[in-house]
């Protein structure tokens, strides 16, 4: 069974680096045998400084060697994402409000049709979950 999660649309730019978040997520149970080593995969870490019962949430990501402070709005269907690149430094002082609340995952980009699918492969605590 194929099965890809984190399918990501970003789109209507509303104000400066705000935009309109739709997003789709589904539990990979199983990938082809190599189907990922065709592609280049990228390295995660972020952490959650807040998280909302509603959805709404304050984190900040390292890819590789860019760092991002990103919030999301409330979920649903679609939700506001405001996402900005940040300093290593602001990136470290922050990540120290994230104790208990980070993950770790690789995630690979695999084009299908005229969508971009983002396949995470989550590490560490959660290794062994695919999205």
């Amino acid at each position: 069974m194929f099965i890809f999660l984190n399918r990501t649309f970003m789109a209507l730019n509303i104000i400066g680096m705000m935009k309109l978040e739709i997003e789709r997520k589904f539990l990979i149970i199983e990938l082809p045998a190599n189907f990922l080593s065709r592609y280049e995969g990228v390295n995660i870490r972020q952490g959650y400084i807040a998280i909302d019962n509603d959805g709404t949430e304050v984190r900040i990501r390292q890819m590789d060697r860019s760092f991002y402070l990103t919030i999301k709005g409330k979920g649903g269907l679609a939700r506001k994402e405001f996402e900005r690149e940040i300093p290593i430094e602001d990136f470290n002082a922050l990540w120290e409000m994230t104790a208990n609340r980070r993950i770790q995952k690789r995630r690979y980009k695999v084009k299908y049709n005229h969508l971009t699918l983002e396949i995470d492969q989550f590490l560490g605590e959660l290794d062994g979950l695919w999205m």
